[in-house]
């Protein structure tokens, strides 16, 4: 099993890998930054986009794809490794970077989300 908070970083400092894996799970990236909290930014990054835009879209895209992504595995038994540590560090370093409300507002939602779905809230 993957670590998802590794996964999460290096998705951060090489945007490519998110686009390939959203690529991989027929997801269009595009349709991803048309959506509210983070279409003000410069979507999709790439490795020249600041970190802060670079945090901030990876941030939402990852945890969205990750939320339905554990619903499909709901039941399954399997693992997910650094989940409550990508959790931490995303909220943590929202807040660091002063996000703006609605992003950090959808982040949460979608935190709240995968706690309920982990039995952890």
């Amino acid at each position: 099993m993957v670590n998802v908070r590794e996964s999460f970083w290096a998705m951060v400092r090489n945007p490519q890998l998110l686009i390939n894996y959203l690529n991989e799970l027929g997801m269009d990236i595009n349709t991803l930054c048309r959506e509210e909290p983070i279409s003000a930014f410069n979507c999709p990054p790439n490795e020249t986009s600041d970190f802060k835009t670079r945090f901030f879209v990876i941030s939402y895209m990852y945890l969205k794809v990750l939320n339905s992504e554990l619903r499909e595995l709901e039941g399954s038994g399997i693992t997910v490794d650094g989940l409550n540590e990508l959790m931490a560090d995303i909220l943590t370093d929202m807040r660091l970077y002063n996000a703006p409300t609605r992003l950090m507002n959808a982040v949460v939602s979608i935190i709240r989300d995968i706690l309920r779905l982990r039995g952890e809230q």
